[in-house]
């Protein structure tokens, strides 16, 4: 019940925000248009295909066959044929069970003309139903060597599929993430440009200042080198956002232009939205249903049906054939076969065939080797199941005081904006000199940067956080 709540409430943020959210509408489209995500999913479908191939030796085959054969007999005796014709047609049916039994049905026709010295020719048509069936008793029969082999199939089946959504929404969150340093480029470049065009006012102020005699050389040329080294940070910061913005569309084929105005605070705003609604859900977190835990979980299962298989394979192989049928014989193949309608020629086989030696020494070493990974991803799932419930437990501890965090950097930055307005004026009115005015356009860069950090920080946390709950397998 709490597994459909938790649903319903995914569904119901992924609608909520379909039309007009940020979020999802980039979820969306990176899920419509990214390469990325296009390649999980033919990756996803050649496995699929590949291990649909290995269950083909379990598909039933027929089987058409015709043979002509003309032979001049060595004389030997008096009596010795000298030529033989034989023409043979075979209709059969073939299947490979699970039970590990191979089974054949098929019906001859044979028709034989041999030439004798100094007498008529012996012609006859005789037909063959017969029904073959072998398979190893101990291997097959009493280890299910088979049984295991089509297990093994069917969970890789579902672990391809699984490993497929997982590499989809691997893309799907790294664009979040990637879009959201992106934005938070645009946002730093934006006050950059704030901040040069008030220190360029600036420094055009000192200029006339200089003019009268009122500043020093030195502020004067401190203003310039301030505006000097602004205009070359906005440079670098516009080609590296430039750069950024390049790689972001190029690697996910998705163009930043189909998004209207977005902006690092809005992002920020709805991912602290779903969080919240997340957060107070009451849903509880199982860390064994998470898709990374149950992909190592669908190995150890598809490693087990593997053991299982190799062990049936290292045992004696002792093969048990057995053939049974109807012939006839007649001039007309009418009379021949109503011998076999009559079970007037029956006929049956069986045999037995013990390989040396005893053991499959390949088989063998190939099921130490499956052993020790087994054991491996066993211990591998174990580490990432206590990772996770440790990280969860992290995160719901510290995402709430993260947000509070997040909220008084925010009031720093704008006080910092404030105190530099405040001392612009008192630079114009002459009661600030321009080194101390430099050191308040400073401390603006350096709040906002540390408000970036530390927002990007979050965002990679509520991110995490959100996957918990499935969240961007709706956009799958």
């Amino acid at each position: 019940m709490k597994s459909f709540s938790l649903l319903f409430l995914l569904l119901s943020l992924s609608q909520a925000h379909a039309s007009s959210g940020l979020i999802s509408k980039l979820l969306t489209k990176i899920e419509k248009n990214s390469t990325q995500t296009k390649i999980a999913e033919q990756n996803q479908r050649s496995l699929e295909y590949g291990i649909l191939s290995q269950k083909t030796i379990f598909n039933s085959t027929g089987y058409l066959r015709s043979s002509y054969s003309n032979q001049d007999n060595l004389p030997t005796s008096p009596f010795a044929s000298t030529n033989t014709n034989i023409k043979e047609y075979e209709a059969g049916y073939q299947k490979l069970w699970t039970s590990g039994v191979q089974s054949n049905l098929s019906y001859l026709i044979r028709n034989s003309d041999t030439a004798f010295p100094g007498r008529s020719n012996f012609t006859f048509i005789s037909p063959t139903l017969q029904l073959e069936l072998s398979t190893s008793l101990i291997q097959s029969l009493f280890y299910d060597r088979y049984g295991h082999n089509l297990k093994n199939l069917e969970l890789q089946e579902d672990l391809a599929k699984l490993d497929g959504k997982v590499e989809k929404k691997q893309t799907l969150v790294q664009a979040l993430l990637d879009f959201s340093v992106l934005l938070e480029q645009k946002e730093e470049l934006r006050l950059q440009k704030e901040l040069c065009s008030s220190t360029k006012a600036q420094s055009e102020n000192l200029s006339q200042k200089r003019k009268r005699g009122s500043v020093s050389k030195r502020e004067y040329l401190l203003g310039l080198k301030d505006l000097n080294n602004c205009q070359a940070t906005i440079e670098r910061l516009d080609q590296s956002y430039l750069a950024n913005l390049n790689a972001f569309e190029s690697n996910y084929n998705t163009s930043f232009k189909e998004f209207s105005s977005p902006d690092v605070d809005k992002l920020f705003s709805e991912a602290q939205v779903a969080y919240q609604q997340i957060s107070t859900s009451q849903n509880e977190v199982n860390i064994s249903k998470q898709d990374d835990v149950r992909s190592l979980e669908l190995q150890v299962d598809t490693l087990k049906s593997k053991q299982d298989e190799l062990n049936a394979k290292t045992k004696t192989n002792l093969t048990l054939e057995f053939r049974s049928g109807l012939s006839g014989i007649n001039d007309e193949l009418s009379d021949a076969q109503q011998d076999v309608t009559d079970a007037k020629y029956p006929f049956v086989y069986v045999g037995l065939t013990l390989d040396l030696p005893l053991k499959n020494s390949q088989a063998v070493q190939e099921s130490q080797s499956n052993f020790y990974r087994l054991e491996s991803i066993k211990n591998r799932k174990d580490l990432l199941t206590k990772q996770k419930t440790s990280r969860l437990s992290t995160l719901e501890s510290t995402l709430k005081k993260d947000f509070v965090i997040y909220e008084k950097y925010k009031k720093s930055v704008a006080l910092s904006k404030n105190i530099f307005q405040e001392a612009s004026r008192d630079f114009k009115n002459g009661r600030l000199d321009f080194n101390s005015l430099s050191e308040f356009n400073k401390s603006v860069i350096g709040d906002q940067k540390t408000l970036a950090s530390h927002r990007i920080q979050l965002i990679v946390r509520v991110v995490e956080y959100l996957d918990f709950f499935q969240f961007f397998d709706t956009y799958l």
